[in-house]
């Protein structure tokens, strides 16, 4: 039975071989909202016509049209290869390790080379108030940014800054299937270590990865859509956390400028043998850019950490390291 509102929703995902050449969806994953939209430019030529207060109709023509917005889900154990693979370049091999049968280990170097010739088609299914599912596909689907968020009591969740080709409303909704066994990180799979050490007093924990590109690439021949977007800039890769004030430890590290490594790492069920459904986010070279506790009440002093990912010129700046039983990204 139809509800005719967003339970109906449906988000569907496939890699493109080409930037912009869509395929239907093969992957369905539960999400918690999305903002896709086709903006378009206009050419706003006004020119004098004696008696004309307003422009011609003939006069407003679209130039260039392009997709942005965002997705938000939960960051489950399974299932994110598509969208993690958008942050870097290369291909991502799926890897069975040594004494296992279904484990199957994924993993993301970050920061070292470009996703050039990465791209998704997004199919977003918006139920209308009769109850029909309609279709929207976003073509070339480029993310411009990542997020990965941890708070206490709470699953994490994975947010994505789009940016895309095109927009068609007129392809075939894909049959959404899900994975029953796919589960989210909650809060008390997350553990984090600093140089080495765990850390037990972290409150939150938020992971930004951005992907700086030339989103602007529209030219001559191209019906008013844009080329690949190509990276044009360094990313800042940052991790911020929230300490209760234990020590001067977490001061003194920013007060010294000290370079650390970062691992925060989730596991959920186990698979088989030695291997469960797990995550590890590894920044091995980090300095502590920000600290500082203050006194704002009554309550426990908190210290608000952030780190900035730094090139140790032989480490990929960041590391994603997801392991499970997915055998295809």
């Amino acid at each position: 039975m139809p509800h005719g509102s967003g339970l109906d929703a449906q988000l569907g995902v496939a890699l493109e071989a080409t930037y912009g050449t869509r395929v239907a969806p093969v992957t369905f994953l539960p999400f918690e909202s999305e903002s896709l939209t086709l903006n378009k430019t206009y050419i706003e030529t006004q020119p004098l016509m004696a008696g004309v207060m307003v422009q011609p109709e003939g006069y407003h023509v679209s130039s260039t049209r392009s997709v942005e917005g965002s997705i938000e889900l939960q960051y489950f154990d399974r299932g994110m290869g598509k969208f993690l693979t958008m942050l870097t370049g290369g291909v991502i091999p799926i890897v069975t390790p040594g004494g296992a049968v279904a484990a199957r280990t994924q993993t993301f170097p970050i920061g070292l080379t470009s996703p050039v010739g990465k791209s998704l088609s997004l199919q977003v299914g918006r139920p209308d108030t009769d109850g029909v599912v309609r279709p929207f596909d976003y073509l070339g689907c480029k993310v411009t940014e990542a997020v990965i968020s941890i708070e206490s009591g709470e699953a994490a969740t994975l947010s994505l800054n789009i940016d895309g080709r095109d927009e068609k409303t007129d392809q075939t909704l894909g049959t959404a299937t899900y994975s029953a066994a796919a589960r989210p990180f909650g809060f008390r799979r997350w553990e984090i270590s600093i140089a080495g050490a765990p850390h037990m007093k972290c409150k939150t924990l938020t992971i930004t990865v951005p992907v700086n590109m030339a989103t602007d690439r529209h030219n001559l021949g191209n019906s008013g859509v844009k080329d690949e977007p190509l990276v044009n800039a360094q990313s800042d890769i940052t991790m911020a956390a929230t300490f209760e004030f234990a020590s001067l430890a977490d001061h003194q590290r920013y007060l010294n400028e000290t370079i650390v490594s970062l691992v925060a790492k989730a596991t959920n069920d186990l698979i088989e043998g030695a291997f469960s459904y797990g995550s590890e986010i590894t920044i091995p070279s980090a300095k502590q850019i920000s600290s500082g506790p203050v006194v704002g009440g009554a309550d426990l002093l908190t210290v608000d950490a952030e780190f900035k990912a730094l090139y140790n010129g032989t480490n990929a700046p960041m590391t994603i390291v997801n392991t499970n039983t997915d055998t295809a990204l």
